[in-house]
């Protein structure tokens, strides 16, 4: 029970491997996503596996004309194949913002499980669950410090973590990107804790020089308040992203 799934020129690759394999390496199923072309047509052969092909007929990178053609050959050899053609998603036809994932993954799947077969389910590793409490590598329970201000602006706040021991410890402040919000900087949070770093995930202003300055007072504020965090305030980075990353340059640069 192999499948190929390609895609863009994997799925052109991937039509010549399914409809021509060589001797050991035929398929049982075989996904085609924005990769039907005219030349595919001509490779269906009779022993070409059961495929699924899919497109968009606003792709402008490979046209949606030769993933119709494959269909119509296979259909008249009589040989099995789906095809999933969507109005819109462009080259990229089952990324989130296409808005049709949802059908591309429940469709494949169905065709998957035909063709394929079923998958048994993964194996689940259970980990207990705390709601604030994150037990770090140290083994010092990570405590939380939610929505300190550090201006007096009403995005001007951030939550801090620490570990409540006596140890003096380095410190990140993570920004964000456009879009994000401090409090879902979480797996950040419990990498950085977890390699035993204080850590500060921040909100902000996003207009001109705002971001910049503001991480910039966060980063006074927490080294004010290093007694109290167990900080060592000689040793205080910045982690940024998107445009966070960007703000995160011009403090760390021009602080």
């Amino acid at each position: 029970s192999v499948g190929v799934y390609g895609y863009s020129v994997g799925g052109r690759y991937s039509t010549t491997a399914a409809m021509k394999p060589t001797k050991g390496a035929e398929v049982k199923a075989a996904v085609i996503c924005a990769g039907g072309t005219s030349a595919g047509v001509k490779q269906i052969n009779s022993g070409a596996p059961p495929t699924l092909l899919i497109h968009a007929k606003d792709d402008k990178v490979v046209k949606y004309e030769g993933a119709t053609g494959m269909q119509a050959k296979f259909k008249d050899m009589g040989l099995t194949s789906e095809l999933m053609l969507f109005p819109k998603g462009g080259h990229n036809p089952i990324s989130g913002k296409s808005g049709n994932r949802d059908e591309f993954e429940a469709k494949t799947k169905v065709f998957l499980e035909k063709y394929l077969g079923v998958a048994p389910p993964p194996a689940l590793i259970e980990e207990e669950e705390t709601e604030e409490t994150y037990v770090s590598e140290t083994n010092s329970a990570l405590k939380e410090d939610l929505d300190v201000a550090f201006g007096s602006h009403s995005l001007e706040k951030m939550d801090i973590y620490y570990h409540g021991d006596s140890a003096k410890r380095p410190a990140l402040v993570l920004v964000h990107g456009s879009g994000g919000d401090k409090a879902k900087m979480g797996q950040l949070v419990d990498l950085f804790a977890g390699w035993g770093y204080v850590v500060s995930s921040i909100n902000y202003r996003r207009s001109g020089s705002s971001g910049p300055a503001d991480i910039g007072l966060a980063v006074k504020l927490l080294k004010a308040k290093a007694s109290k965090y167990g900080v060592d305030s000689n040793s205080v980075g910045v982690y940024g992203y998107s445009v966070g990353g960007r703000y995160s340059t011009t403090a760390a640069m021009k602080p």
